[in-house]
């Protein structure tokens, strides 16, 4: 009996350690599919043509929302319904 309840525990130990080592594998393809996604992007940072890009993307964001806003005053003052 002493030895089913030590393979008992071994077959235990190794569900655990076969789902642990599942989840890390999990864990280290997330990890390489986020580098492979971030290289990108700190190479165009790095590139002062491409910092000037993302400063223009901001820029044109900013202008953006200005121009809603004054489209939602200007509709505002001319009684203009949605």
């Amino acid at each position: 009996m002493n030895l089913f309840y030590r393979l008992y525990a071994q077959l235990i130990a190794l569900i655990f350690l076969q789902k642990a080592i599942s989840e890390a594998t999990d864990l280290v393809d997330g990890n390489k599919q986020l580098k492979r996604k971030i290289e990108p992007l700190i190479t165009q940072l790095e590139n002062p043509d491409g910092m000037k890009m993302v400063e223009l993307h901001e820029e044109r964001d900013k202008w953006k929302l200005k121009a809603k806003r004054l489209q939602v005053i200007k509709d505002a003052l001319c009684g203009k319904d949605e």
